[in-house]
């Protein structure tokens, strides 16, 4: 279960991509422009050595609340692998 908490504050994604898994479940979020973008696919493979039609993407404002919602749907998302 990926929680609000575990993620970085809105500042690093300012700066830089954040990654993150959990057994085979893996997930990067970063700033794109205005909003945060947050990938997500099974392992184990790294974001770069996974192809593209094995990854699913979430986009929400760049804000707490769309931080909070990119939780929610991470922690959908492994629930259900």
């Amino acid at each position: 279960m990926i929680k609000r908490e575990t993620l970085l504050s809105l500042n690093f994604y300012k700066k830089a991509a954040f990654t993150g898994g959990d057994k085979k479940f893996r997930y990067r979020i970063e700033k794109r422009e205005d909003m945060l973008a947050a990938c997500a696919w099974e392992g184990p493979y790294a974001y770069t050595a996974t192809p593209d039609e094995k990854k699913k993407w979430k986009e929400t404002e760049f804000s707490e609340e769309g931080l909070k919602e990119i939780a929610k749907w991470l922690t959908d998302l492994e629930r259900n692998l």
